[in-house]
């Protein structure tokens, strides 16, 4: 696959997450603190949008082509269009829309994006991800609102799960200097 296409697909997948937290903010039936913050984690992924589309300025100066799968790729649009399905029903509950925040939030998307940016020389791809919304604060945010907001003691759990591993990735990212792979 192309950069280009590549760049495409990681571009469009974050605009599908956007739109998603978008209309999650603007339904009525949630409580104003809920839109609120709906609205500021769809804030951080215009930001994120952003970034990726300036990226592609800058093309001729990938290091390495990013090697992602069409399997990997394949698998997270089809989370992506899971979640726009539960979001796009009418009566969507709270802790419905948190989960589905979850699984994308944990999702490979993440990964993708900053594979991405490591496929740049080294100082840019730095510049690059130094520009993306502070992404431990985008979890926090999320985490937190699951404990605010979700009624579901499940959902909780999977919350925390989140944070306990994006921590320990993050762990393993500073102890070593490279980012952790799975």
């Amino acid at each position: 696959m192309s950069p280009q296409s590549l760049l495409e697909r990681l571009v469009d997948c974050e605009r599908r997450v956007r739109r998603m937290y978008l209309t999650l903010g603007d339904r009525t039936g949630f409580a104003a603190e809920v839109r609120y913050f709906w609205h500021a984690m769809a804030e951080e992924e215009r930001h994120h949008v952003a970034i990726l589309e300036r990226s592609g300025g800058v093309l001729d100066l990938l290091e390495l082509p990013p090697q992602m799968s069409e399997a990997t790729l394949a698998a997270v649009e089809a989370q992506i269009a899971a979640a726009e399905a539960v979001v796009a029903q009418p009566e969507v509950s709270n802790d419905a829309a948190l989960s589905q925040a979850l699984i994308l939030e944990g999702s490979e998307l993440n990964r993708l994006d900053e594979e991405w940016f490591c496929a740049f020389r080294p100082t840019l791809g730095a510049l690059l991800q130094a520009m993306v919304p502070e992404e431990e604060g985008h979890i926090r945010r999320l985490v937190e609102a699951v404990h605010m907001f979700g009624n579901d003691k499940a959902l909780q759990q999977q919350a925390a799960a989140l944070w306990a591993t994006y921590q320990h990735q993050r762990l393993g990212y500073s102890l070593d200097k490279t980012p952790n792979r799975h």
